[in-house]
């Protein structure tokens, strides 16, 4: 009896045994062969692919700040640029009207040539004075003590110097417009990165902030999706296609909606993995264009599809690849 006992308690487990390997076998992503275009080898019928996003953006904050105003709000679409969120610029603002009237004054300051005027009539008279202690010396000689003719002669050089000086100065006035210039626009980036901006077209799905929180630079305010175009994964037997088979090939994703109806989309895999995993697979995805149906989309990240890729029919490197 205790034999038998033994016996029917090992039947038992290699059953339980079988049946969880055949659900493990049966979460994995299926491959069949379809009939269709035989003469090229056949398609490859992907089940239990998972439909994923290609763009998926936490957005930052890039300036530590109050939080003052969040614009996008859950399930809002927005588009590159569009402005999402707002920390308090009320510091940079000030340093901005600063900039302003610090360039303004440069300009000023570098557009008038008064200095180099003042000089050049300083140096005219510095000349006369000289020309005219020559020409009495000339009339009536040592009139004039040679010293001082010297000493005229030395002022007019100097007060033409004074001139290449001014010019000088009017030119570094110059450089300066330019330093207030790039003051401003430091102002104005830092203004501008304290209203936080879209950088892609997609849907508002979490806030991780709410107005009057504090953040620092780095902190993620909301969760940034891409709808309109995602992605398809899956998986792929090493032993009956290579990557060369499949590598920008066509394909149909097909989804069950709810109800029961089917839709199918058109792609293209624009992924193959190198990798072949230790179950003799790879992994591939194929890109497709979502739609919208009712004002809600058709494809959604999380489902599953079915994909179906024409073995063979990757486009010529000239043909280049869907947008």
């Amino acid at each position: 009896m205790k034999l038998q006992w033994i016996g029917g308690s090992m039947l038992l487990m290699s059953l339980a045994m079988g049946v969880v390997g055949t659900t493990v076998v049966a979460q994995r992503p299926s491959f069949t062969r379809s009939s269709a275009n035989p003469s090229r080898g056949g398609n490859v019928v992907l089940s239990h692919c998972v439909i994923s996003l290609i763009d998926d953006i936490q957005i930052p904050a890039e300036q530590a700040g109050v939080l003052v105003e969040i614009v996008a709000q859950e399930n809002a679409r927005v588009q590159p640029g569009d402005l999402l969120a707002k920390v308090d610029a009320s510091d940079a603002l000030l340093r901005k009207a600063a900039a302003e009237a610090e360039l303004a004054a440069a300009k000023a300051k570098a557009e008038n040539d008064i200095e180099i005027r003042n000089a050049i009539a300083t140096a005219k008279v510095a000349d006369a004075e000289y020309v005219d202690s020559l020409d009495i010396n000339r009339r009536s000689p040592n009139t004039i003590a040679a010293t001082q003719l010297r000493r005229e002669q030395l002022t007019a050089e100097r007060e033409h110097l004074r001139i290449d000086v001014a010019k000088m100065q009017q030119a570094i006035d110059g450089y300066q417009v330019h330093v207030r210039k790039a003051e401003l626009d430091a102002a104005m980036n830092e203004i501008e990165r304290r209203q936080v901006d879209a950088p892609i077209a997609g849907e508002v799905v979490q806030l991780y902030r709410r107005a009057g929180e504090w953040v620092q630079p780095g902190d993620p305010i909301m969760r940034l999706v891409r709808m309109d175009r995602l992605r398809v994964e899956g998986f792929v037997d090493a032993a009956n296609y290579s990557a060369r088979d499949v590598q920008g090939a066509r394909v149909t994703i097909s989804v069950q909606l709810p109800g029961g109806s089917r839709r199918s989309f058109e792609g293209e895999i624009t992924f193959v993995s190198p990798i072949v995993e230790a179950n003799g697979e790879y992994r591939v995805w194929a890109e497709v264009e979502n739609t919208m149906e009712d004002n809600f989309w058709v494809l959604r990240p999380g489902k599953s599809a079915e994909m179906e890729i024409y073995v063979g029919t990757s486009r010529p490197a000239s043909a280049g690849r869907l947008p």
